[in-house]
């Protein structure tokens, strides 16, 4: 299922890539949808690492989707920094991943 997430959202990020500033210009509106969508996706999928399995392989799955998003995804990644949750961790860099946890779970 993790790789199935990585997957689309993989796929999600590259569709969106492919979009040329010209286009991006021409059509503002669907793109900023576009990247709220994203950012939603994104949060998601940090959700889903943290809930699915043991807390220690789930943390090293939430930081080695980090480095992933950061390394070829940058202005998503940026623009997760929104997230409180994500925010946190990443502040914090994953220490505060126990407590995080602990609230994602009492959510769900």
């Amino acid at each position: 299922m993790a790789l199935e997430a990585r997957n689309h959202i993989k796929s999600v990020f590259e569709k969106v890539a492919l979009v040329s500033p010209e286009t991006r210009l021409r059509h503002i509106g669907i793109f900023n949808v576009a990247t709220r969508k994203l950012i939603a996706i994104t949060d998601t999928v940090y959700t889903y690492y943290i809930v699915s399995n043991a807390q220690k392989e789930a943390k090293s799955n939430v930081v080695n989707f980090d480095r992933e998003l950061k390394k070829n995804y940058r202005s998503i990644y940026k623009r997760t920094f929104r997230v409180k949750k994500i925010a946190l961790l990443r502040i914090s860099h994953f220490w505060f991943y126990p407590y995080v946890r602990k609230k994602v779970l009492n959510k769900w």
